[in-house]
């Protein structure tokens, strides 16, 4: 224990020599804590030292490096994310800038609640659509009062995140099989496909563009039936090769086992109807 506390201070003492002061604790659980100044808890590394090789905890020198190095880090990522809300701050105020980078993304009503009443939304199918920005992975949702403050009506800030979702799944939208996706075959994954972003989040915003998959369906000859599996993505199928009960099935099974409660967007299964190239519930 003692040689535990004296690494404490040393990591303590090498990160104030950089301008980081700071105050390690240890746990009953035997965790080193850190009390880094207004940084996210969810941020901050709690070190356990329960998995730590006896060897490290018996040498104060190289535990101190252990410790120094992740707080540090802690840090850094700390400034980073300050900067971010800096930079979230000054596009808020200024209504060119919103209507430049908002975005639309779909949501589940059920999981917004109360909040929902807060944010510039609008209804589509069973779910709500909402808007925000984004800096350096920090997401700003816009609300009825920064709409309000900005000058931006919601229909001029539903039109302008439309046209930036254009842009953007022009370049980034693309639709794969399950196979090719996990490179071997199982169960349905060479009849299951799914629509996303190309390394991005928020891909079930593709629903909002039904003409993305209209060439898809052509190729099948077939409506298809849209799966929403999360926020982030959403599965193929035609409409004649699994059964719609199994279907909404499966997406109730999903999301109550395997998806958290923010990613959560519909029980329901939608279709795309390919002679008129719309999108409605099945």
């Amino acid at each position: 224990m003692e040689k535990i506390i004296k690494a404490m201070r040393k990591a303590e003492n090498r990160l104030a020599k950089e301008g980081v002061f700071v105050k390690l604790s240890m746990s009953p659980d035997m965790c080193i804590l850190c009390n880094l100044p207004e940084a996210d808890p969810s941020m901050i590394p709690a070190l356990q030292l329960k998995k730590m090789p006896p060897r490290l905890l018996n040498d104060s020198e190289a535990l101190a490096d252990v410790l120094y190095q992740a707080f540090r880090e802690a840090q850094v990522q700390v400034v980073l994310r300050e900067k971010a809300v800096k930079g979230i701050k000054s596009i808020v105020s200024n209504r060119d800038a919103i209507l430049g980078c908002v975005m639309p993304r779909l949501t589940s009503p059920e999981y917004e609640g109360e909040h929902l009443e807060e944010l510039v939304h609008k209804p589509y199918l069973d779910t709500a659509i909402i808007y925000y920005i984004e800096t350096n992975d920090v997401l700003c949702s816009i609300t009825k009062d920064i709409a309000k403050s900005s000058g931006i009506t919601e229909e001029e800030l539903d039109e302008a995140a439309r046209e930036n979702l254009c842009r953007k799944l022009a370049r980034e939208f693309s639709i794969d099989s399950m196979a090719q996706m996990l490179g071997f075959l199982i169960d349905d994954s060479e009849i299951l496909f799914v629509a996303r972003y190309k390394g991005d989040s928020f891909g079930a915003t593709s629903l909002l563009r039904p003409e993305l998959f209209r060439d898809f369906a052509q190729s099948m000859n077939h409506d298809l039936y849209i799966i929403p599996s999360s926020i982030h993505e959403v599965l193929l199928t035609r409409t004649d090769r699994l059964k719609l009960e199994d279907l909404r099935e499966m997406v109730r099974t999903i999301n109550q086992c395997e998806v958290a409660p923010r990613d959560r967007l519909s029980d329901n299964v939608y279709i795309y109807h390919l002679d008129s190239n719309t999108i409605t519930i099945a």
